[in-house]
């Protein structure tokens, strides 16, 4: 027995339980150091791996990155090998919470050893959030602490020669369940000129078997949750090894007006709402040697509700019902994008041109932003391109090495149908003033098989109503590659011409009441070549009007064109007959003198009427010296004019007696004008003049150039002579009581040169009682007549016109009694010629008088014609003359200052000496009187100093002594004296008047001229035309 045997029971217990326990503690033992290693595995996982966690985190974000930041616990279970990081906050340095989670948990499996990949059964993130925001384009808060972390890294960049060298293997890695739940992101940025504030909320994103391990693709689903209902939901399975993805993205109510303040910052935009949705399929692969593979199919876009308002001024420009986009599939590198389907509904455009005459959509070209605005102090740390904006460029890599970039083949693009529903659209047009209007409703289009591959012929169908009236029609092809080609049928419906009103009216003072387009075009644009028309065309019911009386200047009831045909290739346009049913013009003078026609036209740049007809003049001038001066001119060719039924009103409101006379039942026609030859057109237009009178036109004239050729007769007959006495009473103040007149009028024009012949034929003319008219002849009619009317009461007479002239400009009332006014002013415009013919003296200045400068005394010459006038005017005794005094200020002045001076100077030297000009004063031997004059005129200029100024070196010695120029030195003497004297207003007037009673003088020494009839007014300013001689102009008064 032994000796523990030998113990009590309970005694022998506690021995072998030390026994036992020395051996577990015993260093010597492996389960001592087992249990050792287990106990200090726990307490280190527990307690010190939690504490190291949480002051390593903590450490670095604040005390490194100066970010002060806050951690509720840090767990970690050594035997699940999970790590539990609850409630970190992070702020930035300015006291803002930057970021932070509620829960962050982490649970890595030992199967890491069974896959030969990090293996995570979980990592799942609760409640993240993290504020960021942007002051300016390269400074933000993530820029700033990206800044920081990369100070501290404070280990050299390797050396250049020491290439450092790349796996090219990714990691491999299992992470079963990725978990983001409950998601916020605050974004907040000051760029643009409204700062942005977004919160990206509820975003929760589950991601299973991520991984990089081949063949094993995962399955994943995100769901992000923005603010107004915004849902982006993503579902589907990613493979990193290669990477492949293959699921479907969902957007849903997205609400566009948050991207506002970004469009803002390129354009002038005041809000924008629009719904977007969208939804496609999806299949994205990447192999290891780089090729990209992209598949898109069901893609959908929609976009709903759409209002955009802006520009200058604001205005809602934009709104469209609906906009869906169905069917869509994308495929890549194969590039192409094919939809089935692209409807607009409900679109409304409203454009306009603005004062400069730019579109209002040209504001929306992107602008430079301004400068954004600097955030409180921060962070002392510069700013970086963190926040820069990035450009991307994606190139091939093989080898290393970035492959040279081959030729990208064309994208193809394509929709089976494109529609258009209820469009609208608005035109105004603010370059103009009042502005023009136009608009468009109830449009709809079809395109057909839209394809951007060459050669694709696309149907189009288009319809639409104008606002202001009328519909238009077209139907057709287009292609659009390699080149763009057309082929349409345009039909227009009683399209108002009143739309063009405020473009007319710019040029024109007319009103355009009634009109209405009918046109049935085909329109072609073959590639390549220049577009062509050919179809007919209708104008009906027009009325055009002047704005200001509101009365009607050219109507008709229709003009029809049945074929036209342009060409711009060939430059050429051919027409049929233009077809005139009833039209009517109508020419008036007004009481001003003015036309309703003249009137009409707008003239630009503030030029007068005289100076617009000068240059319409030149430019008619010129068109006849070089006709050819464009090098390719649009060849025209009109098959003719038919006129029915035309009317044509003439009115002349300027008279004292009112004149108006009508036209009517004008026929005829014009034969083919063309502007490719020289041949006339033949006119033959035949009407009724009142009653009783006939008018008649016929002949050959070159329309489209009358200067180049004209061959024209008019003939007028029957015309009551009594109904031509507004016209007599307007020029001769004289009505004519009877009288029947019978015109021709034959103009002949060969490149600019006129022959006419005015054939007149009076018979029992009679003159009726006085008018008083300002603007008639003042002359004895009386007597002119009876020096024209022969033995039988008839006056014919045959007026020629020759000359170059530029536009002859003939109406009815105006062109007779030009005529008959040409013949007798004859005798009334010039009476001192018709006096000087009576006495068979062929001169054309008897009633000119003239004087030479300062004198009032007449020469011989002028003394015989006072004698024949006194001659004639005794053969007239009930005219009688008139005499105003003239002078010339510029050549009578020093001529009077010389006569003034010389005598001066006779007094002086108390001799007579002859002085007839300034010459005979620079003689040396009349210097010392002149001295002595100069010194009384200028006793405070020493003669001294006047020599000194006219002191030179002689021309033979430069450098010797200066001598006195005599004559520069008495030149000067004469010019100071001349200048004083004292010559004005009141002493011309009176030479003037010594003229006057030169003349009265040498009229009242011929015995038969009583001084009654001769009438002495006012003197008058006149211009020597050579300088030497003053010209009195007489005049003869009844």
């Amino acid at each position: 027995m032994t000796e523990a045997s030998k113990m009590p029971p309970d005694q022998q217990s506690k021995s072998r339980l030390s026994r036992s326990g020395a051996q577990w503690i015993n260093p010597r033992n492996l389960r001592f150091w087992a249990i050792t290693l287990i106990l200090l595995y726990t307490l280190i996982g527990f307690f010190l791996a939690p504490y190291l966690v949480k002051k390593g985190i903590v450490d670095f974000l604040q005390g490194d990155l100066g970010r002060k930041t806050q951690i509720e616990n840090v767990e970690f279970n050594p035997y699940a090998l999970s790590l539990r990081i609850n409630g970190l906050n992070v702020e930035d340095t300015d006291g803002v919470k930057l970021a932070g989670f509620s829960e962050f948990f982490v649970n890595f499996q030992l199967s890491s050893l069974f896959y030969r990949a990090w293996t995570f059964d979980e990592i799942r993130l609760d409640s993240l959030y993290f504020f960021f925001q942007r002051f300016d384009r390269e400074n933000s808060r993530v820029s700033r602490l990206l800044d920081d972390i990369a100070s501290l890294q404070t280990e050299p960049d390797p050396p250049k020669s020491a290439p450092v060298e790349e796996s090219g293997d990714i990691p491999r890695l299992l992470i079963r369940n990725l978990i983001l739940g409950n998601g916020v992101v605050d974004i907040q940025d000051d760029v643009p000129q409204a700062p942005v504030s977004l919160q990206v909320s509820a975003i929760d994103i589950v991601i299973s078997e991520l991984n990089t391990l081949p063949d094993k693709a995962g399955r994943q689903e995100v769901t992000i949750k923005l603010p107004e209902g915004l849902i982006l939901h993503w579902k589907g399975s990613l493979d990193l090894a290669p990477f492949e993805s293959a699921g479907q993205l969902v957007l849903e109510n997205g609400q566009l007006a948050r991207g506002l303040p970004y469009l803002q910052a390129m354009a002038p935009l005041e809000s924008l709402t629009a719904t977007l949705s969208s939804s496609f399929d999806y299949r994205i692969f990447i192999g290891n040697d780089g090729a990209t593979e992209v598949q898109i199919d069901n893609l959908g876009i929609n976009l709903d509700d759409v209002a955009l308002a802006g520009l200058t001024p604001s205005t809602e420009f934009l709104t469209v019902d609906a906009l869906t986009l169905k069917g869509g599939a994308f495929r890549y590198p194969e590039q192409t994008l094919q939809f089935e389907n692209l409807h607009i509904e409900r679109p409304e455009i409203v454009t306009w041109l603005k004062p400069d005459g730019a579109i209002n959509f040209a504001d929306l070209a992107p602008t430079p932003s301004e400068p954004s605005k600097t955030p409180p102090d921060v962070s002392n740390a510069e700013p970086t391109n963190g926040g820069a904006e990035y450009a991307i460029e994606i190139t091939k890599v093989e080898n290393g090495n970035t492959a040279s970039k081959a030729p990208t083949p064309p994208w193809l693009i394509g929709v089976d149908l494109i529609s258009l529903a209820g469009g609208g659209a608005e035109f105004t047009d603010y370059s103009i003033d009042p502005p023009a209007q136009l608009g468009i409703a109830d449009l709809t289009i079809e395109l057909r098989a839209f394809s951007t591959e060459d050669d694709a012929r696309m149907p189009l169908s288009l319809a639409g109503n104008l606002r202001e009236g009328g519909q238009f029609n077209v139907d057709g092809a287009v292609s659009i590659a390699p080149a763009t080609a057309l082929e349409l049928q345009l039909q227009t419906t009683d399209l108002p011409l009143s739309v063009a009103q405020a473009y007319v009216q710019q040029h024109l003072r007319v009103v355009i009441e009634n009109g209405l387009l009918n046109t049935d075009l085909n329109i072609t644009l073959p590639a390549n070549q220049g577009p062509k028309a050919a179809g007919s065309l209708q104008i009906a019911t027009l009325d055009i009007r002047d704005s200001s009386q509101k009365n009607s200047l050219l109507a008709w009831e229709g003009l029809t064109l049945n074929r036209l045909e342009l060409d711009t290739d060939t430059n050429s346009l051919e027409v049929s007959a233009l077809e005139f049913q009833q039209p009517y013009a109508r020419f008036a003078i007004h009481e001003d003198l003015s036309t309703n026609i003249s009137n009409l036209l707008i003239r630009d740049n503030g030029h007068s009427d005289g100076e617009a007809k000068a240059t319409d003049s030149k430019a008619v001038n010129n068109a006849v010296d070089s006709p050819e001066q464009d090098s390719n001119p649009l060849h025209v060719v009109i098959g003719g004019i038919r006129i029915d039924n035309a009317a044509l009103d003439f009115s002349d409101m300027s008279l004292p007696l009112p004149f108006a006379t009508h036209v009517h039942s004008l026929n005829g026609a014009i034969s083919t004008i063309a502007t490719s030859g020289n041949e006339p057109s033949n006119i033959i237009l035949e009407g009724q003049v009142d009653t009783y009178g006939l008018a008649r036109i016929e002949g050959g004239v070159n329309l489209l150039n009358p200067q180049l050729h004209t061959d024209i007769a008019l003939e007028f007959r029957n015309l009551d002579m009594p109904g031509m006495s507004p016209y007599s009473g307007k020029f001769a103040g004289r009505k004519i009581s009877e009288g029947k007149l019978a015109l021709g009028l034959n103009y002949r024009i060969d490149r600019g040169n006129l022959e006419a012949s005015n054939d007149i034929v009076l018979s029992k003319l009679r003159l009726g009682e006085r008018i008083d008219s300002p603007n008639a002849i003042s002359l004895p009619l009386d007597l002119a007549i009876a020096l024209l009317k022969d033995a039988d009461g008839i006056i014919d007479a045959k007026i020629p016109v020759t000359g170059n002239v530029n536009d002859p400009q003939f109406a009815l009332g105006g062109v007779i009694w030009d005529a008959i006014v040409g013949l007798i002013t004859d005798v009334a415009t010039a009476p001192f010629r018709f006096l000087g013919n009576m006495l068979g003296i062929d001169a054309e200045d008897l009633g000119q008088i003239q004087f030479l400068a300062g004198r009032a005394n007449l020469t011989p010459p002028e003394l015989e014609k006072i004698s024949q006038l006194a001659s004639a005017l005794e053969q007239r005794p009930q005219l009688a003359i008139e005499i105003s005094g003239a002078y010339d200020p510029t050549i009578d002045t020093p001529a009077l200052q010389l006569i003034a001076l010389r005598e001066t100077f006779i007094k002086k030297a108390g001799t007579s000496m002859s002085l007839e000009n300034k010459e005979t004063m620079l003689a040396a031997d009349i210097r010392g009187t002149l001295e002595g004059l100069f010194k009384e005129h200028f006793p405070e200029t020493p003669l001294k100093t006047l020599k000194a100024a006219h002191k030179v070196p002689p021309a033979d010695n430069p450098e010797g002594k200066p001598q006195l120029n005599e004559l520069a030195y008495a030149a000067d003497l004469r010019d100071r004296l001349l200048a004083a004297q004292s010559v004005g207003e009141q002493e011309l007037k009176q030479l003037a008047e010594a003229r006057t009673e030169a003349i009265k003088t040498a009229f009242l020494n011929n015995d038969n001229i009583d001084q009654a009839r001769i009438t002495l007014t006012e003197p008058t300013k006149v211009t020597s035309e050579d300088g030497k001689w003053v010209t009195l102009e007489l005049a003869v008064a009844p």
